[in-house]
C-alpha cells in the first residue's frame, strides 16, 4: 500500500475545488489515475464516474463511494473545505490496493457529483438497478475522533433535512404612510416566534406547531430573511424567508413541511399576501441496515482497525441516504483527529495520517462483507 502516494493524489485534488456538477478537472484526474489499472472497467462517465472489478453476473455486486465537489468560504472563494479530496484519495487508494483475485463480488467505485447540494446521489440512484448492486458503502472524515479510528451506529446516523424559501408578495407604500402597506414583516415575525422553540433539542416534547405534535426531534434554524434595503422612504412589500428544516424522523419532516406548504401559505394568503414556497438541498436520512453494521464492524476488527460505537445522532445532513431507496446501506465516520478543525470551518484541511485506515477499511468490506 503506498500510503505516500494516495497523500499526493489527496494535495493535488486540494488545488482543484470545484462546484457541484462542475467537478470537470477533478474527474480528468481521476481517469487519467486509474486509466491504466488492470482488471478496472470505466462502466459509467456522467456527472459522476463508475468503476469496476467484475467477477461475474452470478455474484453480488456492492457500491463504494466517495464524493468530488467542495464548498466556499466567506469571500466566496472555493476550497475542499468538507475533506472530499480525502474522500477520494482513499477511493483511488482502495482501487490501487485491492486484490482483484481475492474478491468474491462485483465491487464498484463510484465518484460522485454534487454531494452539498443534495442532488449527487439523486443522478447517481440509475445505477443500481443497472448493475444490481444491492448494497452502499461510504464514509466521512469526522473531527472529534482519533486519527484513523472507525465510529459508526446502527440505525439512524445522519438527519434528513430540506431548505424552504418563503417569498411573500404583500403591498408597498411610502414610509409615511404605513397603515396603506401590507408590509410582510409583521406577519413573518408571527411565524419566526412561533417556530422559535425548535432551535433547541427535545422542544417536541413541549411544544407543538400549528397544533401538530412531533414523535421525535425535530430542528427549525432561520437562515435569511430579506426585506427592502435602504430606501427609507418605502414600506417595502418584498420578503424572503429562508430556513433549514431537519427531523429525526422522515414523517415528521414530511408533516413539518406540509405546515408551511399549507397552514402558513394559508394564512398569510387569508391575510391577503401573495406567497410562493420552493424547496431545496432535500436530503433522506442515512439509516445504516443494522446486519450490515454487526458484518462491517466484525470486519474490521478481524482486520486490526480502532472502532468506537457512536451514541449520537448527527444532525447535519448527507445525501448517501438516497441510496437507500435502492439498496441497503452502512455509513462510517473516519476520525480525522480529536483537536481537528470541524468540516466547513475556513481553517479546516483533510488529514492526510486518516487516509490509510480509510483505505483499509474499504478493504475490509470488499473482501469479508
Amino acid at each position: 500500500m503506498d500510503i505516500e502516494k494516495f497523500i499526493r493524489f489527496r494535495k493535488e485534488l486540494h488545488k482543484m475545488p470545484e462546484e457541484a456538477f462542475k467537478e470537470d478537472k477533478t474527474r480528468a484526474f481521476i481517469k487519467n489515475d486509474l486509466k491504466d489499472v488492470n482488471g478496472l472497467e470505466l462502466v459509467e462517465d456522467k456527472s459522476y464516474l463508475l468503476y469496476r472489478y467484475f467477477k461475474g453476473e452470478d455474484k453480488k455486486s456492492i457500491v463504494l463511494r466517495c464524493d468530488m465537489d467542495s464548498i466556499v468560504n466567506s469571500k466566496k472563494t472555493r476550497f475542499h473545505g468538507c475533506g472530499h479530496d480525502g474522500h477520494m484519495a482513499i477511493m483511488l487508494g482502495t482501487i490501487l490496493s485491492m486484490d482483484m483475485a481475492k474478491l468474491d463480488k462485483n465491487v464498484y467505485f463510484l465518484f460522485q457529483a454534487a454531494e452539498e447540494t443534495g442532488y449527487g446521489a439523486l443522478d447517481a440512484l440509475e445505477i443500481f438497478d443497472k448493475y444490481k448492486i444491492t448494497e452502499a458503502y461510504g464514509l466521512h472524515n469526522y473531527a472529534g475522533i482519533k486519527t484513523g479510528t472507525i465510529s459508526t451506529k446502527k440505525g439512524l446516523l445522519f438527519l434528513s433535512s430540506f431548505g424552504l424559501k418563503l417569498n411573500i408578495l404583500g403591498r408597498q407604500s411610502h414610509a409615511s404612510i404605513p397603515e396603506n402597506s401590507l408590509n410582510p414583516i409583521y406577519a413573518c415575525s408571527e411565524i419566526i416566534k412561533d417556530i422559535e422553540p425548535f432551535i433547541k433539542k427535545d422542544a417536541y416534547k413541549d411544544f407543538n406547531l400549528q397544533g401538530e405534535k412531533f414523535s421525535d426531534n425535530i430542528f427549525i434554524t432561520v437562515v435569511g430573511v430579506k426585506l427592502g434595503g435602504e430606501n427609507f422612504g418605502v414600506s417595502p412589500a418584498n420578503l424572503e424567508l429562508d430556513l433549514t428544516l431537519r427531523a429525526y424522523k422522515d414523517d415528521d419532516l414530511s408533516k413539518l413541511k406540509n405546515i408551511f406548504e399549507n397552514k402558513y401559505k394559508n394564512t398569510l394568503e387569508e391575510m391577503g399576501f401573495v406567497v410562493e414556497l420552493n424547496s431545496t438541498d432535500e436530503f433522506l436520512s442515512v439509516v445504516n441496515d443494522e446486519e450490515l453494521y454487526d458484518s462491517f464492524t466484525k470486519a474490521i476488527d478481524a482486520d486490526g482497525l480502532p472502532f468506537e460505537e457512536r451514541k449520537e445522532i448527527i444532525r447535519s445532513s448527507e445525501d448517501f441516504g438516497y441510496y437507500r431507496r435502492k439498496a441497503r446501506e452502512l455509513f462510517f465516520l473516519l476520525g480525522v483527529g480529536e483537536d481537528h478543525k470541524d468540516i466547513h470551518d475556513e481553517a479546516y484541511e483533510f488529514n492526510d495520517e486518516a487516509i490509510e485506515n480509510g483505505v483499509k477499511a474499504f478493504l475490509s468490506i470488499a473482501y469479508r462483507l
